[in-house]
């Protein structure tokens, strides 16, 4: 169980084939079950890891169903005007209750969305903030290094 007013952390990847998260801009909303947005996290306020992953937080999260809405422009060279935009919606996260207690959403498939989600702890240590499991241990990369994430450069 998540409790209510965690600070929560999330990896986004996407399988959109002419979509690519470091050159175009995007936008993650998230919704509660009434339909009032809680969070809208643009790219500049997401963040990477050292491998160029993508991560956002979202901060004193509420009870309750979240669900993630993700738009962006993608390039579309079949299109008349050379772009089309990306829209997808999924359920994120439910705080405040145990999986038994959690009140019914609809089933979504998960297979079915080309956006994707998933919940990522952090230690903070002397020299930055690392990629950490739910017990605190380090995540390691392929080389055995400790994975850092550091805040987007703007430019």
């Amino acid at each position: 169980m998540i409790y209510p007013n965690t600070d929560l952390k999330f990896r986004v990847w996407t399988e959109y084939e002419d979509f690519d998260m470091e050159r175009d801009e995007f936008l993650i909303r998230v919704i509660d079950r009434y339909g009032r947005c809680r969070y809208e996290i643009p790219k500049a306020d997401c963040f990477q890891d050292e491998e160029g992953r993508w991560y956002f937080t979202m901060e004193r999260v509420r009870s309750g169903w979240h669900w993630a809405k993700f738009a962006a422009v993608e390039p579309d060279g079949d299109y008349d005007k050379l772009s089309r935009v990306i829209c997808d919606a999924q359920p994120l996260v439910c705080v405040g209750y145990c999986e038994k207690h959690a009140p019914r959403i609809h089933d979504c498939d998960a297979g079915h969305h080309k956006v994707h989600y998933e919940q990522v702890w952090t230690v903070e240590l002397d020299d930055g903030v690392y990629l950490a499991d739910r017990d605190g241990n380090l995540i390691l990369s392929n080389e055995g290094s400790r994975i850092q994430i550091k805040k987007r450069s703007t430019i």
